[in-house]
């Protein structure tokens, strides 16, 4: 059998109060293996000595510490050395926190440490007080409550920072740990966890371009339609919410792969672009840059699709009557099936829509936007090895921008909502 691990309490001793209503009545509720004692200096010198003997007399291994405060300190400077004590502790056993007897800095210092050092729970001894604030001896009971709800805010908060500043991995991973440690029993509390981890999937599926898996898990929230709408501050009727629900989840649906592996919807420019957004407002501008070359390339494959010349896999050649009107090298790339990049879809585009226009001249790429796409090509995600920087990315934001309305797309009704920050579960 596997050894059983100890049970540590790390308590704080201040001046004031009787040890025997405070410290050890803690100790004999909660019969821990193993004591640690975080004193102050004044505290030492009035109840070192009876404490580590009524403590020892109950057969518990005890641990004072003296070092680890002062009658000075404050809660900055205590911070870390508590929390160096119980990261050390947990090494040797199951760590708990109890700050019934402690100056106000170290009751602080020790409950903030117990949350960043992962601890489960804290306890106090409580109970009814006279009119001097004290609790009535004999009336004492030990209050013992979990990290979790704390831990639960802390964790949101930064959540919600990455979230909504586009880090949905991160957030996701966040959401998936809170949503682990929220109990089945608290039924509210964790559908509103399960609603917080459906969201953040969705939309680092969506961000991935995972359309066909983001739909699916967009359909899974019509079952928390409230919840989700509390995450984002909608006040909808639920109606209306599972409405929208199922209006996203068949807009996503619709910009993935059909039966022959075809992907031919406008909506996907825009996903391009917005996703560009986000990247560039992390200064991701390679990242940002390479979406918005894709956007641009794929305006013109669609322009080519409405007229027939592309069919969703592969670009086809012109009926023999307008061969001679494409130039001989575009035009034996289009007879040997070559699949072709963005300078000779606009060259073959241009041939039948002004739209090109935007980027061709004279049968050949418009010198700003050979600049634009050199710019792109340098980069360690193309061809080079140089960061492209924010102008490249403006620069070819614009183009991309300008295409879209000579192009008439229409930016779809639906994005990826960010949450509210004041999200609180």
């Amino acid at each position: 059998m596997p050894e059983q691990r100890k049970k540590i309490l790390i308590m704080t001793v201040g001046v004031g109060g009787e040890i025997r209503s405070g410290i050890l009545r803690s100790i004999d509720a909660q019969n821990p293996d193993r004591v640690v004692l975080l004193f102050t200096t004044g505290s030492w010198e009035k109840h070192g000595n009876a404490l580590i003997g009524e403590i020892t007399k109950r057969g518990i291994e005890i641990e004072p510490d003296k070092e680890a405060t002062s009658t000075e300190s404050e809660v900055d400077e205590l911070l870390p050395k508590y929390l160096e004590i119980i990261q050390n502790e947990k090494r040797n056993g199951t760590v708990s926190v109890d700050f019934t007897f402690g100056t106000k800095a170290m009751t602080a210092a020790l409950y903030l440490a117990g949350l960043l050092g992962g601890l489960e729970k804290a306890s106090y001894v409580g109970g009814k007080r006279n009119d001097q604030g004290t609790v009535i001896s004999g009336r004492e009971r030990v209050i013992i409550f979990s990290y979790e709800t704390p831990r639960t805010a802390v964790f949101c908060k930064r959540l919600v920072e990455l979230y909504n500043s586009y880090h949905y991995g991160s957030a996701l991973q966040i959401a998936e740990q809170i949503n682990k440690a929220t109990s089945s029993s608290d039924n509210l509390k964790k559908r509103k966890t399960e609603t917080l981890y459906r969201v953040c999937k969705l939309a680092y599926l969506w961000d991935k371009f995972e359309f066909k898996e983001a739909s699916e898990t967009t359909l899974e929230l019509l079952g928390y339609a409230e919840e989700a709408a509390d995450l984002v501050g909608s006040e909808a009727d639920p109606l209306r919410i599972q409405e929208n629900i199922k209006a996203v989840a068949d807009y996503l649906a619709g910009l993935t792969e059909d039966e022959k592996k075809k992907q031919i919807n406008q909506g996907l420019v825009w996903e391009l672009i917005k996703n560009a957004e986000r990247k560039a407002a992390n200064s991701l501008w390679d990242d940002a840059v390479g979406r918005l070359y894709r956007a641009i390339e794929y305006i013109g494959q669609l322009k080519l699709y409405e007229i027939g010349l592309f069919d969703g896999d592969r670009f086809l050649p012109p009926p023999p009557e307008d061969e001679s009107r494409v130039p001989p090298d575009l035009l034996m790339a289009l007879k040997e099936g070559r699949p072709l990049g963005l300078r000779d879809v606009y060259r073959y585009l241009g041939l039948h829509d002004p739209i090109a226009k935007h980027i061709i001249e004279k049968d050949d790429l418009k010198q700003d936007v050979k600049n634009i796409i050199a710019s792109r090509n340098k980069s360690i995600l193309a061809h080079g090895f140089r960061a492209v920087g924010e102008d490249a990315y403006r620069a070819m934001h614009q183009l991309a921008l300008d295409l879209v309305n000579a192009a008439g797309i229409e930016r779809p009704p639906f994005d990826i909502l960010m949450l509210r920050e004041d999200l609180i579960l």
